[in-house]
């Protein structure tokens, strides 16, 4: 057998291994890869987010960047802004990191509401249900106005029902102008 011959020989032999490893050894239906979750499927950053009515804007929404994955959303140094019914006052909402998943929003990294007549409430970290209107605190809390300041541990606050609960209630009132 002749030397080109042999060279011939070998890459026949070689395209038809190349051949059958891509026909034997491709998959059959495509595989996501198990870190995929960690992809954002869109990814924003710095942006304000406006809900606006005939009387103006009611809702603001401002982030140093929003994640939107497949299953939940992430959004980093939120403020959120909502204004109430005309001269009914506003409420400000913010937070390092919010988690949103379906009617749920994950404060683990805490959070601090604020309402226009001075109520405040800052909160080491919590899960409110939008749908239920309840909020499920974790930890320390402080929940204070011109009149008091109460301190405790993991609050429960149920709008619709009107309720708070907590454990390890401490509450400074102030009446008629003296603190107690």
């Amino acid at each position: 057998m002749r030397f080109g011959n042999r060279v011939s020989l070998f890459f026949w032999f070689l395209g038809i291994g190349a051949l059958g490893a891509v026909v034997f050894y491709v998959p059959k239906e495509y595989q996501k890869p198990k870190d995929i979750e960690a992809l954002a499927l869109m990814s924003v950053e710095a942006f304000s987010y406006r809900i606006v009515d005939s009387n103006g804007t009611r809702s603001l929404l401002e982030a140093r960047r929003a994640d939107h994955f497949e299953t939940y959303d992430v959004v980093h140094d939120a403020t959120i802004s909502h204004l109430k019914e005309p001269s009914k006052g506003y409420d400000v909402l913010q937070s390092r990191v919010v988690y949103k998943r379906g009617e749920h929003f994950d404060f683990s990294s805490g959070l601090t509401y604020s309402r226009s007549d001075g109520m405040e409430l800052w909160s080491e970290s919590g899960i409110y249900d939008s749908k239920q209107e309840i909020f499920d605190g974790k930890g320390p809390f402080v929940l204070e106005n011109s009149a008091h300041k109460t301190k405790g541990i993991d609050l429960h606050y149920d709008k619709k029902n009107q309720s708070i609960v907590a454990k390890n209630v401490w509450a400074s009132l102030e009446i008629k102008g003296k603190s107690r």
